[in-house]
């Protein structure tokens, strides 16, 4: 078997990224634009599910803007007016994706993206949103305890290398919030 290298397991990923997000947008497509723009209730963060779709290409549109070395100020995609042109904007971010990542160097990987965020309000509920996450990171991977970017907190491991998530949640404290 060969090995597999950083540059490849990203690559790998993000296949697995399009294909979900395609996957996402058949079924909704499936729906129609008229049920896709339907208000689902106050309990998810976009009251539709094109919204919701929107905020998905938003996220790529973003990324791939900061690897590129911008930092724009506001998230794009919230003016698409229908899933067609949400499809077609986001088969070209991810033909943009594709083109970085087939020219992805393994030198690349180490390279810091500056960026300003978009979401200050929402830092607080970000970090809550990261910091649980950490816990299901698997013991056998070896990755370093990466610091919380949106509260500045360590987050730990136990003595027996138990993910525990951000330190000061384990603690039963809030995340610190940004100025």
């Amino acid at each position: 078997m060969a090995d597999v290298t950083a540059v490849d397991l990203v690559r790998g990923l993000y296949d697995y990224h399009w294909w979900a997000n395609r996957r996402l947008f058949h079924v909704a497509a499936g729906l129609g634009e008229v049920v896709a723009n339907r208000e689902v209730g106050p309990q998810f963060s976009f009251p539709t599910v094109q919204r919701m779709l929107n905020h998905l290409y938003g996220g790529d549109a973003i990324w791939l803007s900061r690897w590129q070395g911008d930092s724009p100020s506001s998230v794009p995609g919230a003016d698409i007016p229908s899933l067609a042109v949400l499809r077609e904007r986001w088969d070209a971010v991810e033909s943009e994706q594709r083109s970085y990542l087939a020219a992805l160097r393994p030198d690349d990987l180490g390279r810091t993206v500056d960026y300003k965020t978009t979401m200050v309000s929402r830092s607080g509920w970000r970090c809550g949103r990261y910091c649980s996450t950490w816990p299901i990171m698997p013991r056998t991977t070896g990755v370093r305890s990466p610091q919380c970017s949106r509260c500045s907190v360590a987050l730990r491991r136990t003595p027996a290398s138990r993910p525990i998530g951000c330190w000061s949640r384990a603690k039963g404290h809030e995340a610190p919030k940004l100025a």
